[in-house]
């Protein structure tokens, strides 16, 4: 992404590994979080005011979370801090390797989360209706400079 798109939306492919271990990889998205989002190694070193807030489009949720550090080398550890609630997203959704989550800016330490595209994006697919036979006999009817569908319907 380029422009100021990059600076209010990023997008994550979920990985194999990302539902093994329920959390979501944020790796060279570092500049998109406030700086004092990545903290220590443990949430109780944290002196306070680093946690981010992101809503879970779908679950009405909000949740606070930050991005924990290695003990040993001080590095971003990659993923979001807490575990129950990445799973828990991932299951509402029926998230499955390969699918892309859209992560939105709404605020200077607010985001929302949400599955750009996912099972359920799938599911709501409208292209079944082009795949339907058609109903009886009549003329064939072909749809040129289609827009919308709109007049395919009409034909059927």
């Amino acid at each position: 992404m380029s422009g100021t798109v990059a600076e209010k939306k990023r997008l994550f492919r979920v990985t194999a590994g990302n539902l093994r271990q329920n959390h979501l990889y944020v790796n060279g998205h570092y500049d998109f979080f406030p700086k004092d989002c990545i903290g220590p190694s443990r949430k109780s070193l944290k002196a306070g005011g680093g946690e981010i807030e992101i809503f879970l489009e779908g679950l009405n949720e909000t949740i606070q979370t930050d991005i924990g550090t290695d003990a040993k080398t001080g590095k971003p550890r990659g993923f979001f801090r807490g575990r129950k609630w990445v799973g828990k997203y991932f299951a509402h959704h029926g998230i499955k390797t390969g699918d892309v989550l859209a992560l939105e800016r709404t605020g200077k330490r607010s985001y929302r989360l949400y599955p750009f595209d996912a099972k359920t994006a799938r599911e709501a697919d409208w292209h079944w209706i082009l795949n339907e036979p058609p109903k009886g006999k009549g003329p064939t009817v072909i749809e040129l400079f289609a827009g919308c569908g709109g007049m395919l319907l009409g034909f059927k």
